[in-house]
């Protein structure tokens, strides 16, 4: 009798020790690090890489002696993720603590060539939330606020605190020559308010404002470079959308071969300049030059 009393005690005590490492594992797997979007969200995902400067402000331009940001970094390696890091530039004696944090991303919605990315995680057991508006391919208007706009939530006192941060698009606003490279992309607008032809670069899609001769070299599709100045173009719908007031622009030609030979009453194409055989010979698949 006294050993089957032993014996029940001794499973009892196994019992209680077997539920308590139960339970210690219950809690330490809710507090540890996780990620909420899986692997195979991330992947179809498709998130176009790039790397960017984050400012609290649309439109804001670096401060070249104190460059205080935030750095996403987007990768598609083999799924899609967006990585944050506080940042510092410049020559100020601040302490900027780095925090870096990656979330995977999953494809949230698509409204006319805007993607809209979300994710979430645990990190040392508090809620992380990320939301990406990613203007880089939008087709029915113009880039608003910026090329890319990031809602963060992190956790806060007394609750969660959310900060929202818009790329720099790298083209300053306010009458600064600039040049673009890119696809040019007909466009439309909210009401009709859109110049009707843009340049997608690897950033950001710009409105064009071109003259007569402009508007008939512009194609469709065709990759090209235009120099202007940036103005901000309003309607009753839409405001403060970025264009280029194009100044110049080389357009590549049709695969085949380009005729530079000059003679009597020829005027040549500004693509046999000297100047601008570099960008058509490295921009222009299938163009050769005969002299």
């Amino acid at each position: 009798m006294k050993l089957s009393l032993s014996v029940f005690f001794v499973a009892a005590a196994a019992a209680s020790l077997a539920m308590a490492c139960t339970a210690s594992t219950e809690d330490a797997s809710s507090d540890a690090d996780a990620d909420d979007v899986t692997v195979d969200e991330a992947n179809a995902a498709k998130v176009g890489p790039g790397s960017f400067k984050l400012y609290g402000a649309p439109h804001a331009e670096p401060n070249p002696s104190c460059d205080i940001h935030t750095k996403l970094d987007l990768k598609a390696d083999y799924f899609s993720t967006a990585s944050l890091t506080e940042a510092v530039g410049g020559f100020c004696e601040i302490a900027v603590f780095p925090n870096p944090r990656t979330y995977r991303l999953r494809l949230a919605s698509t409204d006319c060539g805007t993607r809209i990315y979300s994710g979430s995680l645990k990190k040392q057991g508090q809620p992380y939330k990320i939301k990406i508006t990613d203007n880089r391919t939008r087709l029915c208007e113009n880039v608003v606020a910026a090329a890319l706009i990031v809602e963060e939530t992190v956790p806060g006192f007394p609750g969660a605190i959310t900060t929202s941060k818009y790329s720099y698009d790298g083209a300053p606003i306010g009458g600064a020559e600039v040049t673009l490279e890119g696809t040019f992309v007909a466009t439309m607008g909210i009401g009709g308010e859109n110049t009707g032809a843009s340049i997608k670069t690897s950033t950001e899609l710009v409105e064009l404002i071109l003259d007569a001769g402009e508007r008939n070299q512009f194609v469709d599709g065709k990759k090209a470079r235009a120099k202007g100045t940036i103005k901000l173009l309003s309607g009753v719908e839409t405001h403060n959308r970025k264009a280029l007031d194009v100044k110049e622009m080389l357009v590549c030609p049709d695969p085949g071969y380009l005729n530079c030979m000059p003679g009597p009453n020829v005027r040549l194409s500004n693509l046999c300049s000297n100047a601008n055989q570099p960008w058509v010979e490295a921009n222009c698949p299938g163009v050769q030059y005969t002299f």
